[in-house]
């Protein structure tokens, strides 16, 4: 079967965030994530800004993917923050993102898409999955 979900985010949302600590970004993303937002944020403060709404919107549509994917199997729907850090997106060599799962429940997805696009002033993901 497959799984749908998509999600759009203002950008300036996320304008402040650079003032969270660690721990506080820690509870919405992935370490590696963090990692690249603070590198980015020394480089270019706007793209970091669209760093983060960009990986918060995949968060969220990975999420509403996964619940169909769950409930579909009658099963508990993990919470937001537990599952928004189990992946990270990563970058392939033609620049096509890719998510990248680090956590065991997960396991049994295949074929996981992902499409991120910032215009203006919002950020949008839609990922799609499949699962045996």
């Amino acid at each position: 079967m497959t799984f749908v979900g998509i999600d759009i985010v203002k950008n300036n949302r996320f304008l402040h965030w650079y003032l969270y600590s660690d721990r506080m970004l820690l509870r919405v993303f992935h370490p590696q994530e963090v990692a690249q937002f603070k590198e980015l944020f020394l480089q270019n403060a706007e793209r970091a800004k669209l760093f983060l709404a960009s990986r918060y919107a995949v968060k969220e549509a990975f999420f509403k993917a996964y619940s169909s994917f769950v409930i579909q199997k009658k099963s508990d729907i993990p919470p937001f923050l537990t599952l928004s850090r189990s992946f990270f997106v990563e970058k392939k060599e033609n620049n096509q993102p890719l998510i990248m799962i680090t956590s065991e429940f997960l396991a049994g997805l295949h074929d996981i898409s992902v499409s991120l696009s910032h215009e203006g002033c919002c950020s949008s993901a839609v990922v799609v999955l499949s699962a045996c």
